[in-house]
């Protein structure tokens, strides 16, 4: 499997980059699969053999995000593993930031899961650089607002609102980087708090599929203070805006993984570290039932990075 995999929606598939290399060793190129959990691999169009840059990932339960070489910078390509359908979609904007790897980032284009909005990030300069709301229909521009140089906005399963990490001027008039909070923002773009009580260093989170729930990492400001950064899983419930911290704690190496959602939306899965300071130094996955409040040890010394659905 290659370096970059996405799980559908539904958790039904993943789709992965293999590499083919020559016999130098050499990576010539990478190409998609999509395959059910037992591995069984789904025959795909002949398009789908072309090398691919970035696995975007998938914007819905049919349609996966591509980029691929030699198209203008913020070109997306969707591409339907189950009939076919390849459609090319061009940028935004013109006013999209060459970042060095030969385009953008999968994080400077995001189509929303009806591909009728997306969030782009716009500017030439670094020091410029904002996010930008567009609605596809009418071009209009919903929103925009600074840049944030935190995990990657996500939009919402329902594709009714994103979510991402920027600063809260109301609180901290005087903004500094460490200081920002995971906002969640409509598609009239309005912007709402969904860390207002806990200051946020620039962490990993996940929604749940059914689009009730964001879990996270939570950090306080000051944990640069400390040798030991220590990371809390914390569940917010999206219905009420409110936050359930299960202090079951990680240092920042494993904090990189998001939190794993099942797809029933019930579970997550996420790795904890034990004795840390210690030679028998190990860790485990955790799986926590967010609706009964129970936590369980299912395996040792295994990072988990996705939750797929029985064939």
């Amino acid at each position: 499997m290659g370096d970059d995999f996405a799980i559908s929606p539904n958790g039904k598939w993943i789709a992965f980059l293999e590499s083919t290399y020559d016999a130098a060793g050499k990576t010539i190129g990478r190409y998609l699969a999509v395959a059910d959990a037992n591995g069984t691999k789904s025959e795909l169009p002949t398009w789908s053999f072309v090398n691919v840059q970035w696995l975007i990932g998938w914007i819905n339960d049919q349609q996966i995000a591509l980029q691929i070489p030699g198209k203008p910078i913020g070109t997306v390509v969707t591409l339907n593993p189950f009939n076919g359908k390849v459609d090319f979609i061009p940028p935004p904007t013109s006013n999209l930031l060459d970042i060095g790897y030969g385009g953008f980032y999968p994080g400077q284009v995001l189509y929303d899961p009806s591909l009728t909005h997306v969030l782009y990030v716009d500017g030439l300069k670094w020091e410029e650089l904002k996010y930008v709301l567009k609605d596809l229909s009418t071009h209009q521009v919903l929103w925009e607002d600074e840049f944030s140089y935190g995990d990657i906005p996500k939009w919402s399963p329902d594709g009714k609102s994103y979510a991402l990490f920027r600063p809260d001027h109301k609180v901290d008039p005087l903004y500094s980087s460490a200081r920002e909070y995971l906002f969640q923002v409509t598609l009239e773009g309005q912007a709402s708090p969904l860390t207002r009580t806990q200051p946020m260093s620039q962490e990993v989170w996940s929604w749940s599929p059914n689009g009730q729930f964001i879990a996270i990492w939570l950090v306080p400001v000051d944990y640069h203070q400390s040798n030991y950064y220590t990371r809390s899983l914390n569940v917010i419930d999206l219905r009420n805006n409110s936050s359930i911290d299960y202090c079951l704690e990680t240092d920042d190496i494993f904090s990189d993984w998001p939190p794993i959602w099942s797809p029933n939306s019930q579970y997550v899965a996420i790795p904890i570290e034990v004795n840390p300071f210690e030679w028998n130094y190990y860790w485990k996955t955790i799986i926590v039932d967010i609706q009964n409040n129970k936590a369980y040890e299912i395996m040792d010394n295994v990072v988990p990075v996705g939750w797929m659905a029985e064939p």
